[in-house]
């Protein structure tokens, strides 16, 4: 029988070759700003809020700081506040790449990532810290081949994402360091 992956195993050794985001104030307000709006609307409609959407919430502040950190990252201004919504499909990246389309898989520490089981994108992946919620480690980029031949179904913890098409990427050694110039960072994607 096959040993089961930890994601201690699979993350930890490699978290020194991953780059540590700490979001600034600006980057920091901006979000939280976005999303506090988002949230006062929701909580001033009937019936009140449940379980449910709260998770919402938070999956939705996790999705857009993978953005945020990387527009920090790369020193560039490309993630509309204003447009921050449960229904967006595309990272806001996207609006600056030239004929490119990538995903980001911002994931909380200790959670495998989750990926389709047939990847057709690279993706970038992004962990949140588990210390506090302005610490984020930008893992790399990863490419549909690589991903799809390093991801598991049996890692999923939830059946409905298992059901859904969903398998978890676990190969953190494999990813392409993600450069901070947004020349070699076009050139990367590519």
């Amino acid at each position: 029988m096959e040993k089961k992956l930890t994601f201690k195993e699979c993350f930890d050794p490699y978290i020194k070759n991953f780059v540590k985001i700490t979001l600034d104030k600006e980057h920091e307000s901006k979000l939280a700003g976005a999303i506090s709006a988002k949230l006062i609307k929701r909580k001033a409609k009937k019936p009140p809020m449940t379980e449910i959407d709260l998770n919402g919430f938070k999956k939705l502040f996790l999705n857009v700081a993978g953005d945020v950190v990387m527009e920090q990252y790369l020193d560039l201004d490309f993630v509309d506040y204003d447009d921050i919504s449960f229904g967006r499909k595309e990272p806001f990246i996207n609006k600056i790449l030239k004929n490119k389309k990538i995903d980001i898989v911002t994931f909380n520490y200790g959670n495998f990532p989750l990926v389709y089981d047939k990847t057709y994108k690279k993706t970038i992946f992004i962990c949140a810290s588990p210390e506090n919620k302005k610490d984020y480690y930008i893992c790399g980029l990863g490419t549909p081949k690589m991903i799809d031949g390093y991801s598991k179904k049996d890692l999923v913890v939830s059946d409905y994402f298992k059901n859904n098409g969903k398998s978890a990427f676990y190969a953190f050694y494999n990813l392409s360091p993600i450069p901070n110039f947004i020349h070699e960072f076009n050139a990367l994607i590519s």
